[in-house]
């Protein structure tokens, strides 16, 4: 008889989709809250494995508060992220995680033989990302300032909502934040959005700009390269 398996992730087609690829013999449970995950364990004690995403939302670490939950649990408990951030990981050892597994090597951990994916390569340190977490009329009004004052090739103004569809590589992000924006939250979104993309976004720097000084940090991020200059300089 398969394995039981428990899985705990806030996007169920792509958990779906890997668990169904490398564990088709194995009976495997969905919850896309870390509540729904500790209630699939407590009404399945039969349970092999557990696993848990980190991010339950974009800017959380609600995973890490189910392995402090399951500390004591004597089934295997896994954290399952896209995080690449390292402490990430020690942290969830702390809490007794048998193991941190990373998203794109569930089908190793499973026991395939794959390819290591090749890195896309990074995006080129003039490319600018700016991400505008408002309607269309800020949108449309940011791209019409980049354009007129440096060249709009190598910027590309976008709202939060596309972030995951955006085509491309870019050096540097820029995050237009509101007055209630919480600092260090635009880059746990940008983590959370580039875990689902094809292609990862490739980014060196993430910066957080208030909306106030939108158009201003802008040029000022975009000009830091020394590879764009102002159009009417």
């Amino acid at each position: 008889m398969g394995k039981k398996i428990l899985v705990g992730d806030d996007r169920l087609d792509h958990a779906r989709r890997e668990f169904g690829k490398y564990f088709p013999d194995a009976e495997v449970i969905y919850a896309d809250t870390p509540e729904g995950l500790l209630e699939l364990a407590r009404q399945h004690p039969d349970a092999d494995m557990i696993f848990t995403d980190l991010q339950y939302t974009f800017n959380g670490r609600e995973g890490l508060d189910v392995l402090r939950e399951l500390q004591d649990d004597e089934r295997e408990v896994y954290l399952w992220t896209a995080s690449k951030d390292f402490s990430d990981g020690v942290e969830a050892l702390k809490l007794d995680a048998d193991r941190v597994i990373a998203k794109d090597r569930l089908g190793e951990f499973a026991g395939y033989s794959e390819e290591p994916k090749a890195s896309p390569e990074a995006g080129r340190d003039e490319d600018v990302l700016v991400v505008v977490p408002f309607g269309g009329p800020m949108v449309a009004a940011m791209r019409k300032c980049v354009d007129t004052i440096v060249p709009y090739d190598g910027v590309t103004v976008i709202t939060s909502s596309n972030l995951r569809d955006v085509p491309g590589t870019f050096g540097k992000i820029v995050y237009i934040k509101d007055f209630s924006t919480e600092e260090g939250s635009a880059r746990g979104f940008v983590e959370h959005e580039d875990k689902y993309r094809e292609t990862p976004l490739g980014y060196r720097e993430i910066v957080e700009v208030p909306v106030t000084e939108a158009v201003a940090g802008v040029v000022k991020e975009v000009m830091k390269s020394g590879k764009l200059k102002l159009k009417f300089s």
